[in-house]
This record gives C-alpha cells, sequence and structure tokens, in this order.
C-alpha cells in the first residue's frame, strides 16, 4: 500500500516538474516564435516538453552567430532542426553559412588532386580589389589573367608571401568552375608523397593523372629536395607530356628561370648534370610565360 502510495507521489511530482516545464516554455517569447517558425503544434509543448527543452539547448547555439568562425556547435555549420511530421524528431541541417561555404567550394569536385591550401579554396579573380594594389602587382595580375584566357601556361616567381600561390589558385580555381578538370600540387609535399608510395608502385597513378589533367598548377617548385628520382622519373614525363599535349601548366617559384636551372643542376647527393636540368628548363620555358610578381610581402598583414 506504502508503495502504491510513493510511486503516486512520485508520478504527481512528475507531472508537475513538466507542466513547470510546459509554462515556462509557453512564457519564452523568442522559444515559442522558434516554434512557430518550425511549425510545431502547440500541443507538443505538454507532450514532450523536455525534448523540446533539449532541443532549444542545442538550437539557441545558433541564435545570433555570425559566421562559422563563430560556431558554437558540436559539429561546427550544422544544427538540428525540429520537425514534427507525425511524431518529433530533429534532422541535422546546414546552416546558412555553412550552405554558402558549400556552394563556394562545390567546383572542388572537379579536382583530381588538391594541395591547395584551405583558405584559397574558394577565391577568385574577380575579387581581388585591384585599386588597393600598386602598379606592379597590377600588371602582373593582369598578365596572369591573360594567360589564363588564352589557355597559355604561367611562370609566376618572386619573394615568399607576395601572393604568387593565390593567384595561381584563383586560375585552377576559375577552371575547375567551369566544370573542368583541374589540379594543384604542393610541388615539395608532392615528391615526397611520391618517394613514400615507390615502394609498392602506388605514385604511379598520381602521376598519370598530372601527365594528362587538363589544367595543372605546380606550386612551389624549386623548393623541394633534388634527386635523380624526381627530377628525372617524376618531374620531366609530366612536362614532357604536358608540353607536347599543350596543356596549360602553371608554377609558382621563389626562384627566377636561371636560379631553377641551377637548381635542377645539383641533386641532392652533390652529382652535377647540367644536360638533365637544361631539359627541365627547356620544357618550362616553352610552356610557361614568365611573370615577376613584385610586392611587399602580404603574411606581414596577417
Amino acid at each position: 500500500m506504502e508503495h502504491t502510495i510513493f510511486k503516486d507521489m512520485r508520478k504527481e511530482d512528475e507531472l508537475q516538474k513538466a507542466k513547470a516545464l510546459s509554462d515556462e516554455i509557453k512564457n519564452n517569447t523568442v522559444l515559442m516564435q522558434t516554434l512557430e517558425n518550425h511549425h510545431i503544434p502547440l500541443e507538443r509543448i505538454d507532450t514532450h516538453p523536455y525534448y523540446i527543452e533539449r532541443w532549444y539547448a542545442s538550437f539557441s547555439r545558433c541564435i545570433g552567430c555570425k559566421g562559422l568562425s563563430q560556431c558554437k556547435q558540436k559539429e561546427p555549420g550544422y544544427f538540428d532542426h525540429l520537425v514534427d511530421d507525425g511524431y518529433l524528431h530533429t534532422d541535422k541541417l546546414a546552416c546558412k553559412y555553412m550552405r554558402q561555404r558549400l556552394e563556394e567550394r562545390k567546383h572542388l569536385d572537379y579536382f583530381l588532386i588538391n594541395d591547395m591550401p584551405d583558405h584559397l579554396c574558394s577565391v577568385s579573380f574577380s575579387k581581388i580589389d585591384l585599386t588597393k594594389e600598386k602598379n606592379e602587382y597590377v600588371s602582373a595580375y593582369s598578365q596572369a589573367l591573360a594567360c589564363f584566357n588564352d589557355h597559355v601556361g604561367v611562370y609566376l616567381y618572386g619573394s615568399m608571401g607576395v601572393g604568387k600561390t593565390y593567384l595561381c589558385a584563383c586560375a585552377c580555381n576559375a577552371y575547375a568552375r567551369d566544370k573542368k578538370k583541374a589540379a594543384f600540387i604542393h610541388y615539395p609535399s608532392f615528391v615526397q608523397r611520391m618517394a613514400s608510395r615507390v615502394q609498392a608502385g602506388e605514385y604511379k597513378q598520381e602521376l598519370d593523372i598530372l601527365k594528362f589533367v587538363p589544367f595543372l598548377v605546380i606550386d612551389e617548385i624549386g623548393g623541394e629536395s633534388v634527386t635523380e628520382w624526381n627530377r628525372d622519373s617524376i618531374l620531366f614525363p609530366i612536362l614532357n607530356e604536358r608540353y607536347e599535349k599543350r596543356l596549360p601548366t602553371w608554377f609558382t617559384s621563389n626562384e627566377d628561370l636561371e636560379s631553377l636551372r641551377n637548381h635542377f643542376v645539383v641533386t641532392n647527393k652533390g652529382k652535377q648534370e647540367k644536360l638533365k636540368a637544361m631539359r627541365i628548363m627547356e620544357r618550362i620555358r616553352s610552356m610557361a610565360k614568365p611573370i615577376e610578381l613584385v610586392c611587399e610581402n602580404r603574411r606581414n598583414y596577417l
């Protein structure tokens, strides 16, 4: 008997707490407006107050958010959308900022290989404000854009941090936005990746992609440690095939063409091979217009 009374008292207590929570929800004008926007029937407040409370605790993290950099959700850019289609449940949806990011990056599906820094994945020529740039930068920009429009390769060189990779990323993104296949490799990282795959022979697939992809950026050539293998069995076959096929290839480097030639003359073992270096440079000179980018180091502004 006492046990039954205790159960009844506990049930009554739970009902009172649920009722109090329901009243609290109904008095919360922001929450009530949110439920209305989600087309949630009012009776759900009485039948599912705890579920609504838990959902709102998560959803409220999005209120007042001004961008993905401020996102407080456990999975940035996604929130729980409350749905009533016969029963109350939540669906995980991308917020407007994430949808915008996904829209800006959907062209990346056309990249066969992508070593591009994440912050450059949505850049474009049109977003560069030339009114804030010096004449030297405007000149390099104009030459690069003309080469892109004419399907001509570019050898973009200059000091570190002047924006060489940025311009090449603009070109590569533009090509992919036109729904054409492209690739972007960071050359020092690429040669290390190829070396790690030699034993299993897995490097050949990526090598073939770079030979034939319609548009290719080779970023920071001259920054790698030269070996006979990566110069003669990796780089030269890529350049030679692309030269023969007249496929546009863009390069960035801290080296001008003469210092790049010197870079390829000597391997990491000290062996000098001028003829093989000349073969590399002959292809680069034939397939890419040299453009010097003179500018202050933009990374100093970060």
